[in-house]
């Protein structure tokens, strides 16, 4: 029976096709994905909170770019803070059916 669940659980197809995909806004990107990364992102280009002085309204971070292939995507966005805003990189891994973040680093 593990056996079996194991068997079903890898033929979920990948999300994008084995080619390299720019995704140029974040309406492009699952909601899953979004989801799994556990921040509220804006749409690229528009409002969010970049400083450490918060507007409730606003998202925290905003989606700057990201790159699609199979079942890999790799994430930039901005977030605010103190000095901010910061950009970050995250790489997310579809796997079983679920989107996880596997990296998440600052890059300058």
């Amino acid at each position: 029976m593990l056996l079996l669940a194991a068997t079903i659980g890898s033929a979920i197809a990948c999300p994008f096709p084995d080619t390299p995909a720019k995704l140029a806004f974040k309406r492009d990107l699952p909601g899953a994905a979004l989801a799994a990364l556990g921040t509220r992102l804006a749409e690229r280009g528009t409002a969010f909170n970049w400083s450490d002085v918060i507007e409730p309204r606003l998202p925290s971070a905003r989606f700057v770019s990201a790159e699609a292939q199979g079942c890999r995507l790799t994430l930039v966005y901005e977030a605010g803070g103190v000095a901010g805003p910061h950009r970050y990189t995250a790489r997310l891994q579809f796997f079983d059916g679920r989107w996880t973040v596997s990296q998440r680093e600052q890059s300058w």
